[in-house]
């Protein structure tokens, strides 16, 4: 009897814990203009203007944090990150909706805050970061791609900001 009372609640915790739907958010960022390359500081006076505060380097990268929101910076290739993830078993809020669209806001609200300083960015589609991860140069961005798939979030588009 103890080994299948045992048995049951290790099935039912097993359960619970692989049947949590977790949600990624990231949107990737880069200058529009290469003419006024992007600083250290003006990504840490956008981040300081959104209530980011200041973590330890990952990789090399400027990092940030915004309750579960975080942003990073690489200056080697002029990249700005805006990351999340969300396990409702683990997290709070428990509502996902609300998480992404948190996500999302505060993701337009930096990249409204790099216009309003004089940087422009744009989103860059999947297939930038595709090829960015496999070490390929970055390339303009390909318009006519549907929004679907030129989208890494649920935020549609490559739009400049």
């Amino acid at each position: 009897m103890k080994t299948l009372l045992t048995t049951s609640l290790a099935v039912g915790v097993l359960s619970c814990l692989t049947s949590c739907s977790c949600g990624i958010f990231r949107d990737e960022f880069a200058p529009v203009k290469r003419q006024r390359p992007m600083t250290n500081e003006a990504v840490k006076q956008v981040a300081m203007t959104n209530g980011f505060s200041e973590r330890s380097n990952e990789h090399g990268a400027a990092r940030f944090q915004n309750r579960d929101i975080e942003l990073l910076y690489n200056d080697t290739n002029q990249l700005v990150v805006v990351r999340s993830s969300l396990c409702p078993l683990f997290s709070i809020p428990r509502d996902s909706a609300e998480w992404q669209l948190r996500c999302k806001t505060m993701s337009s609200k930096i990249a409204g805050d790099f216009k309003k300083i004089g940087m422009p960015v744009r989103k860059l589609s999947s297939e930038e970061q595709i090829k960015r991860n496999q070490g390929e140069q970055l390339v303009a961005p390909n318009r006519s791609l549907p929004s679907t798939l030129n989208s890494t979030s649920s935020v549609r588009g490559s739009e400049d900001f």
